[in-house]
């Protein structure tokens, strides 16, 4: 039909479809005396060449390397065909990795499935002949944490301690914000802001928003603007309102992006979003096996009484939901069935910007190509059934293997659904009762058979492989592989040559995929090669032993996200050591009894080696530590320690003496505290051994 039928709006006989102009992702098809007309907008003429292929030719693209193209007779549409589509969200985006905008075969596959979002379409001329990409950041301000973007402490805080958080009657840099009553702040961020924009004026949204951790300010100013709106909110809608006024001023039409994330989800009671002012509310502390509108959950209930309040806000809400296990990228987050029913959710709640973060660093976290291909048709629409859906990718993605396939996600599904099952969050670990072991027997059963339905087919037998990949990395979490302490007399009850195969079996998958992460968290992600390497390397099994130290490289597997990280320390043990936030109290270590080789029904003494920073005058308590039995949700005893008791630089700490059972944990945290910020006692707590003995053993040497 020539350049002018493509054109919004256009028609070649007059007798054509009209497609709004304003409208960039719309299209409608139609059949019209003896003609097939495609129009569109920017990027709807496309889609509706995307939606003519893959409904009516039968196409599917399921994944940047598995296209299937049926071979027909003929192409035939009906003759009263005359179908009108518009997407649910302005913006669609997700940042599962095979629809990052990683390469063009990425960039293609996302477009085939309608992402229009930065973190899938590329910005400039490579992105152009998808129809470009109308909604991404600009001036280096992302989505997300940029206060120490644009206002750095370490070139700052020397010279201007009020311009960062106080906390417990203290300015600090350690993990802080800003403080947003200073009139001085305002004025540089503003500054910042508006000579990012000028150098990168092209952009939709620039974000002013909170680093990811708490810290906010406490001073008078902050706190009482704060009780006022009865929110932590109240401080930032009124500074980035204060931001957004300034820049539309020089720039009318662009958008200032905050978050409204944690301490800040709740809206403010009295302050008001300005209307080039945009609100990315959200979902971390919610449940994610039971959808919104069904779920009891108290984060869950919170939630939906916190997007409606900003939704009264703003019709520009901006959403960010979580649709991976971030803990262990490869283990089950039984979520496929709320996909839909929570895009439903968010649409008729008024967001217009839809992002749902996935497993963006590696490929084949848990059913990755599945949720990748889902979120993206439910993002266009998500009111369509989901059965359907599900039999076209499981039967264009595993072919014959599909049954299996089909058979293994419906079981792992159903565990979420399981009674008793509550808060399946995304930082569940591997070790979860939650996913029983002879779920696990019967998943790699079902996909040996998958695998063997498929032999002869590479892409398929890769496809099966890489599904397989997900109960085998949690088999090997919970295995010998995972063990940190060998402190047994029996080592042969442990299946050392099982581990061994899975591991092998994993360690092959990564390389045959080139690009498969076990965890977000870089530091954990190193700790488990590291762990899993070492034990591959082993040319006999563990040996029987008395007693054991775990370092700090492997406590940190056993890190809470966010809570803590891996630091470099010269008076450590070993030079490395963990590092407990002191912006949280919250448990940070979290080591399971199954990561212990131990003798039943004998007792074991536990203790830590520990240094504390402590704070001048710092009051109150340090750390504590103990053991929890999940299995009967009771404590088998525990310590605190408080800091005025404390003596400088290392010191071993007795914290158990108890005999182990199966669902216990060793847990390590903070010392309590409230309402401020940031602990009273300590700047940090550091962890670099924990040693567990047989108590009729002689403790182990101090160590220098």
């Amino acid at each position: 039909n020539g350049r002018d039928a493509c054109r919004p709006g256009a028609s070649a006989t007059g007798r054509g479809p009209v497609v709004p102009a304003v409208d960039e992702d719309s299209f409608h098809i139609k059949a019209d005396g003896g003609r097939l007309y495609i129009a569109g907008g920017k990027r709807g003429v496309l889609y509706g060449v995307y939606e003519l292929l893959e409904t009516y030719g039968g196409a599917g693209w399921f994944s940047s390397w598995r296209t299937v193209v049926p071979e027909l007779d003929r192409f035939a549409v009906p003759a009263d065909l005359d179908d009108a589509q518009s997407p649910a969200f302005a913006m669609r985006a997700t940042s599962w990795r095979d629809v990052r905008a990683h390469t063009p075969a990425n960039a293609a596959f996302a477009a085939r499935l309608r992402l229009n979002g930065d973190s899938n379409i590329p910005r400039g001329e490579a992105g152009e002949k998808y129809g470009g990409v109308s909604y991404f950041f600009g001036g280096g301000l992302g989505a997300c944490h940029t206060f120490n973007l644009l206002l750095p402490p370490q070139k700052h805080f020397k010279d201007h301690p009020e311009w960062y958080s106080e906390v417990d009657g203290k300015r600090t840099a350690v993990r802080s914000q800003l403080c947003l009553t200073n009139p001085d702040v305002l004025r540089m961020v503003t500054s910042n802001v508006l000579e990012r924009i000028r150098k990168d004026p092209g952009a939709t949204f620039y974000g002013v928003s909170q680093n990811d951790w708490l810290g906010y300010c406490t001073c008078t100013n902050c706190a009482a603007v704060d009780a006022e709106e009865e929110s932590h909110a109240g401080t930032m809608v009124r500074f980035v309102n204060a931001v957004a006024e300034a820049v539309e001023k020089e720039f009318p039409g662009k958008f200032i992006e905050t978050l409204a994330y944690r301490y800040t989800r709740k809206p403010p009671k009295i302050a008001k979003l300005r209307h080039n002012a945009i609100p990315c509310l959200c979902t971390i502390e919610c449940e994610f096996n039971k959808p919104f509108g069904a779920s009891t959950n108290a984060a869950n209930v919170s939630f939906e009484r916190d997007i409606e309040g900003w939704a009264a806000q703003t019709s520009n809400l901006y959403l960010w939901d979580y649709t991976t296990n971030f803990r262990n990228y490869l283990h089950v987050l039984p979520n496929v069935y709320t996909l839909g029913p929570n895009l439903r959710f968010f649409r008729d709640n008024g967001v217009k910007y839809m992002f749902e973060q996935g497993c963006g660093q590696g490929l084949h976290a848990d059913f990755a190509e599945l949720k990748a291909w889902l979120i993206a048709k439910f993002e266009w629409n998500p009111d369509q059934p989901v059965e359907p859906l599900l039999d076209r990718f499981f039967e264009g993605y595993y072919g014959a293997a599909a049954p299996f396939a089909r058979q293994y996600f419906e079981e792992a599904q159903a565990l979420g659904r399981a009674d008793g099952i509550s808060h399946w969050g995304i930082y569940d670990p591997a070790e979860s009762p939650k996913v029983p072991d002879d779920f696990l027997v019967r998943a790699t059963n079902l996909w040996a058979k998958a695998a063997e339905a498929v032999k002869g087919d590479p892409i398929l037998s890769y496809n099966v492989r890489m599904g397989a990949a997900s109960p085998l990395y949690t088999i090997a979490s919970r295995s010998s592989a995972n063990i940190r302490a060998w402190v047994t007399r029996d080592p042969g009850r442990f299946d050392w040559e099982g581990a061994r195969r899975i591991l092998m079996e994993l360690k092959d998958c990564q390389r045959a995929a080139g690009n498969v992460r076990w965890v977000e968290n870089p530091n954990r992600q190193m700790a488990r090669n590291r762990a899993w390497n070492r034990f591959l390397a082993m040319e006999e099994g563990p040996r029987p032993a008395d007693s054991a130290i775990v370092a700090a490289e492997e406590l940190a597997d056993a890190l809470t996200a966010e809570r803590g990280g891996f630091v470099d320390d010269k008076t450590a043990i070993g030079g490395r050591a963990v590092l407990l936030s002191p912006t949280h109290c919250g448990w940070t270590l979290n080591l399971q009894t199954r990561s212990i080789a131990y003798d039943p029904g004998v007792k074991y003494r536990l203790r830590i080696h520990v240094k504390v920073a402590k704070k001048p005058d710092g009051r109150g308590e340090a750390f504590r530590a103990g053991v929890y039995d999940d299995a009967r949700r009771k404590g088998c005893g525990s310590i605190s320690v408080r800091s005025e008791k404390i003596a400088d630089g290392w010191q071993w700490y007795d914290v158990i003496t108890w005999t182990p059972e199966p669902g216990q944990y060793f847990w390590l945290g903070p010392g309590r505290f409230k309402d401020v910020a940031e602990s009273p006692a300590h700047d940090g707590i550091y962890v670099d051994a924990l040693e567990i003995s047989r108590s009729d053993q002689k403790k182990g040497k101090e160590k220098k």
